[in-house]
């Protein structure tokens, strides 16, 4: 299993806003996965962190969400949300949420939500039933689960090229990047902050 650095960012004044959409993904015949995790630190008041990390693994695959969000005594007013979600299509794949916060004082709004869970048969019976194939219907469920973290990616090229490397992988193809733009698949304008979707658990705070 891969073993990166741990990735940590600092809010250190106001306004600070910091974004970030891990989108891990693991299929192979061998035993293979990553660790992803890193540390959201809150030093200063008015600021604002989110994490929404997102996986997808098959055959015997094996992934490791370990994140933290620390905000420190001095950090009033924050808000800040950790989600990391993981989508299991093989009995063999393997995946673990671990979120965490340490919150060191009051008048802040952080939330953090985990879950592991195997693709749903009667979603695929039923997208097979409208005439797909069964690679098909993972394909649509596996877009829609990565969804509500590629949309926050904010350039549409980039949102493209994500789509891109998601279908390459899908396929087996490796996912390399095209060379221009215009092969990147067609996708949506930029989206309008309203029309972004929200996570269940990020406006249910654990600590006010």
């Amino acid at each position: 299993m891969r073993r990166p650095k741990r990735r940590s960012h600092e809010l250190d004044h106001r306004p600070h806003r910091w974004r970030n959409h891990p989108l891990p993904s693991g299929e192979r015949p061998k035993r293979t996965g990553c660790r992803c995790g890193g540390c959201l630190t809150h030093r200063s008041t008015n600021t604002t962190g989110h994490v929404l990390a997102r996986g997808v693994l098959r055959d015997s695959a094996r992934t490791i969400f370990k994140g933290m969000i620390r905000i420190e005594e001095g950090a009033k007013n924050s808000n800040s949300y950790l989600a990391e979600h993981a989508m299991i299509f093989s009995k063999k794949a393997r995946a673990d949420a671990i979120p965490g916060l340490e919150i060191m004082t009051n008048e802040v709004k952080a939330t953090h939500s985990g879950s592991v869970s195997q693709v749903d048969e009667e979603q695929i019976f039923y997208l097979m039933s409208r005439g797909l194939s069964q690679s098909e219907a993972q394909r649509m469920i596996i877009i829609g689960f990565l969804h509500p973290a590629v949309q926050r990616i904010p350039l549409r090229t980039v949102r493209a090229a994500i789509q891109y490397l998601i279908e390459e992988k899908w396929l087996g193809r490796g996912g390399q990047i095209p060379p221009s733009p215009e092969q990147l698949p067609e996708f949506e304008e930029e989206p309008e902050k309203e029309s972004v979707s929200t996570d269940l658990f990020e406006r249910h705070y654990k600590y006010r």
